[in-house]
């Protein structure tokens, strides 16, 4: 390194998990700003990569680990493996950004990131969750409801998450209206519907339905519900 006239230090990488409920670390911060004094002490510039990507990791009956897949098209695992996912914590490195930020060894000139966001990749950060964390702040997710009325007496609920990261589905979500027009209805995008007192149903996440979580701007259609005519609905999201 003293030789170069400029460098990139990695402080990312994938240690192979010993079982599938180890934790895995993509980036340590700790073991970075350790890094990056480290690398002060040649007395050369140098830029660091930080990580924004996923892995999901297969292991098999007896925790072996059978493989691992990033980017690209989901890979189809044998029946019985169990499927873990490793992704860059977003608060984590917004930290470290923070703290390069305010204090850093001048021989450090700037960050890199790996990998820029691409839609089709879903274990790499959004575009939004990149742009919060380059600016040293920790993504936040922010979940809201919509009520659609694509024809009379049919209104279809959407949730969006107009936040810069992610969030978890919510549940229950409760649908309310006034009157007694309510005919039918049901959920979708992994949610059920249950029917509760008076004027109102549920609409309920089970655990085999958890999934990922929502991404910024992800839109999904959770339930429609059919009345007798046209009927003004109210949607109460937990928080």
């Amino acid at each position: 390194m003293a030789a170069a006239d400029g460098t990139v230090l990695q402080v990312h990488s994938l240690s192979p998990p010993r079982g599938p409920d180890e934790r895995i670390v993509l980036c340590d911060p700790d073991a970075a700003r350790d890094w990056v004094e480290a690398a002060a002490r040649f007395g050369r510039p140098f830029r660091v990569a930080l990580p924004t990507y996923g892995y999901a990791a297969a292991f098999d009956r007896k925790g072996k680990l059978l493989g691992l897949s990033a980017e690209g098209p989901r890979l189809s695992w044998p029946q019985g493996v169990r499927v873990e996912t490793a992704r860059s914590d977003p608060a984590a490195m917004a930290g470290l950004v923070r703290g390069w930020t305010e204090d850093r060894p001048p021989e450090l000139t700037g960050l890199l990131w790996y990998r820029l966001p691409v839609s089709a990749d879903r274990l790499s950060w959004t575009a939004p969750t990149l742009a919060a964390v380059m600016s040293g702040r920790m993504p936040r997710g922010a979940l809201r409801a919509v009520s659609r009325e694509p024809e009379p007496g049919l209104v279809e609920i959407d949730l969006v998450n107009e936040g810069d990261g992610e969030a978890p589905w919510p549940s229950p979500v409760r649908v309310r209206w006034s009157h007694d027009t309510f005919l039918a209805a049901d959920g979708l995008g992994g949610y059920r519907m249950r029917r509760g007192g008076g004027h109102e149903v549920l609409l309920e996440r089970t655990g085999s339905s958890a999934g990922a979580p929502s991404r910024p701007g992800e839109r999904r259609v959770v339930a429609w519900l059919r009345f007798t005519s046209p009927t003004e609905v109210r949607v109460e999201i937990p928080r």
